[in-house]
């Protein structure tokens, strides 16, 4: 059983000596010989070895069916509106709420089986069993006796994740600072292999999904600095190999031991689990274009590797490898996705769910959930179900930054594993009535549009001269946020547009100080970044003792907002401590009284805002 360890850390266990001394003492008194070409004998017992391979596979094929990755009979066709994430998530409340409700149990317990969280359903199922929960629908009935079938059934399942060590280490990942892409975990075959890759050579569905969910990196090569051999008989795993290919090589070799007549009940599940393990991950929108290559040195001749050549397998592609494999399911999965708009459509989502995005996290029309790169490649947004990347609260993805008016969307680059984020800034009603006044005019809105469009240098120098020539009533009319208790107009638009410049040009954003609509996460990042730098201008301006002071102490961001009541003084002592109006959810207020006595003069402007 291997042990994982962080990339710069030390193995969990001693490192055995699998060097054999006697064996290097040898070596060093021969001299070494040329490497003799092949002989056509040799050639003819290669080409002759890939016939009996070719016809032999013939005979052996995978049993998986595109049914494993469709959603249950009863929610094809019936997606909700909000898409399944959200349905679970009110399916939930309301089984908090009324959790003896046979409605509210069916709801809870389809939401639940179809995002494939089998723990989570089986906890359901036992809770409304002891609580004498009945079904007067026969339909209702005879799906409840299938999940307990299919809740056993997932826990026959072999994984690993019900092991300590693998189960501490998903842990971490979903409750610290801890990324699966730096970890290593040792199998005899291969070294240096990465969470998702150890699950994906391995045939270990669960392990794999629930990585990905955590935000493992699809096409990451993974390499630690110091690689352990567990024995004398493991070996580097291919140069630039990703899951998938590890997944789709380790089939092919699983496909070898069934044509061959090895044990059936024991190579068949692991055959059957590789494959499942390839089509998912074609399915998430991994690269097939990578290629199996040998590694430097001795283990490119070793028994692996020599087999790889002698099925002529070293040099191509994974869409190349794929008829080798034996499942017409993952071919056709792979010339599926090789179109660009269909595999945005039908990509799944990360969470697990094996749902498209856009019935799954990425119902809404405003959830972005992919990026089109100008050469073709996606890149995707990063999984819902991960911590988030704002660092800011312990909640998942989907619960912070997503799911509160995202301001910052986060994708996932699966080669590098790096993490992009990209800003938007919402529209204020104010714009969307000068947008309207030019519309009524006769402008061209796309013409004036793209004036505001492309190289984000550019389009920062705009604002910039907009702030500096315009002056603080510029930002504070354009604001979405304007209010009379806003301080913003005594700022210095020099320094305010000056501190703006010391941003990234795609991360700019405008610092408001009544920032009720500003959901926690982002508020608070926008808070350290603008007095990091504030302190920046600060120092490209020399500004320093008592005049430094004064310009940090009126510029400086706060993320505790000011009662909205004009006769109320009090100002949060925690972040988002004041409830907001529930009609239009921008202002906020210490109190009910406050809210009351505040509304006479808040009515107009809520109206204009309309119900939420």
């Amino acid at each position: 059983m291997g042990l994982w360890r962080e990339k710069t850390g030390q193995p969990l266990h001693h490192q055995p000596q699998v060097a054999q001394v006697m064996g290097k003492k040898s070596r060093k008194n021969k001299s070494a010989k040329p490497a003799a070409a092949p002989s056509a004998a040799s050639r003819g017992a290669a080409a002759a070895s890939a016939r009996i391979l070719s016809a032999a596979n013939s005979a052996v094929s995978s049993t998986l069916s595109a049914e494993s990755f469709d959603a249950p009979c009863f929610a094809r066709g019936n997606t909700p509106k909000i898409g399944w994430a959200r349905e679970l998530r009110e399916a939930e409340r309301s089984l908090r709420s009324l959790p003896s409700d046979p409605a509210a149990v069916m709801r809870a317990a389809k939401a639940t089986r179809v995002m494939r969280q089998f723990d989570a359903l089986e906890k359901i199922v036992k809770k409304a069993d002891a609580r004498g929960v009945q079904f007067d629908s026969a339909d209702d009935r005879a799906l409840w006796a299938t999940w307990k079938d299919e809740i056993q059934a997932a826990r026959a399942q072999v994984t690993r994740l019900r092991e300590p060590d693998i189960a501490a280490m998903f842990d971490r990942a979903a409750n610290e600072d801890l990324s699966l892409d730096t970890l290593t975990i040792e199998y005899e075959t291969y070294m240096g292999l990465s969470a998702i890759q150890y699950a994906a050579c391995t045939g270990d569905v669960q392990m794999l999904e629930r990585a990905v969910a955590l935000g493992a990196a699809l096409d990451y090569e993974h390499l630690p600095p110091e690689p352990r051999r567990v024995n004398r008989d493991t070996v580097a795993k291919p140069p630039g190999c990703t899951a998938l290919l590890l997944a789709v090589i380790a089939a092919i070799s699983g496909r070898r031991m069934l044509q061959f007549g090895d044990s059936e009940w024991t190579w068949r599940p692991m055959y059957e689990s590789l494959v499942e393990c390839a089509v998912q991950l074609v399915r998430l929108g991994s690269d097939v274009s990578v290629k199996l290559n040998l590694p430097a040195g001795r283990d490119a001749r070793s028994v692996v590797y020599r087999m790889f050549k002698l099925d002529n397998l070293v040099g191509k592609t994974i869409r190349e490898l794929a008829p080798l494999v034996g499942s017409e399911l993952l071919v056709q999965t792979i010339e599926q996705f090789a179109d660009t708009d269909t595999k945005i459509k039908l990509a799944n989502c990360r969470c697990g769910s094996r749902l498209p995005w856009k019935q799954c996290h990425a119902a809404k029309d405003t959830d972005t959930y992919y990026c089109l790169e100008e050469s073709g490649r996606v890149t995707w947004r990063f999984s819902p179900t991960a911590p988030c990347n704002c660092k800011n609260t312990n909640k998942i993805h989907f619960k912070c930054c997503w799911e509160e008016q995202a301001f910052r969307e986060y994708f996932q680059d699966d080669k590098s594993c790096e993490i992009t984020v990209s800003m938007h800034q919402k529209i204020s009603g104010v714009q969307r009535e000068m947008m309207q006044m030019m519309r009524n005019n006769g402008i061209d809105m796309k013409k004036a549009l793209s004036e505001f469009q492309g190289d984000p240098d550019a389009i920062s120098k705009k604002k910039l001269d907009a702030i500096r020539n315009g002056g603080m009533t510029f930002i504070f009319e354009m604001s979405g946020y304007s209010h009379p208790k806003s301080k913003i107009y005594q700022y210095d638009p020099e320094v305010y547009a000056g501190t703006m410049e010391k941003m990234e040009p795609a991360l700019m954003f405008d610092w408001i100080d009544v920032h009720w609509m500003i959901p926690k996460p982002e508020l608070l990042k926008r808070v350290a970044e603008w007095n990091d730098a504030l302190e920046k201008y600060c120092d490209s301006v020399c500004l320093t003792g008592s005049r430094r002071k004064d310009v940090i102490d009126l510029h400086k961001a706060s993320p505790f907002a000011p009662c909205a009541n004009m006769n109320c003084n009090k100002v949060e002592t925690k972040v988002k401590q004041f409830d907001r109006c529930s009609r239009c959810l921008a202002v906020g207020y210490c109190s009910p009284a406050c809210q009351r006595e505040d509304y006479p003069s808040h009515k107009e402007a809520c109206s204009k805002r309309g119900v939420r």
